[in-house]
């Protein structure tokens, strides 16, 4: 969400299910998948890892095995 959380901060998301699981930009809020640069919300496959950091105000890179 928009405005909750500072640049550095970073936060790691596991899906533990048999099931994609997504990951969702809240309006305002920027989500560049890492090394693609393409923007947007990002499924994450079964038993997959994810790193969300925010870079800058309401902007954040992702990066993880298992997300598309």
């Amino acid at each position: 969400n928009s405005g909750v959380f500072n640049i550095g901060d970073t936060v790691t998301v596991y899906n533990d299910s048999s099931n994609t699981q997504m990951i969702n930009a809240a309006a305002g809020v920027t989500m560049r998948r890492i090394s693609i640069g393409d923007l947007g919300s990002r499924g994450l496959n079964q038993y997959g890892l994810a790193t969300i950091m925010c870079i800058r105000n309401n902007e954040y890179v992702i990066s993880g095995a298992g997300l598309t």
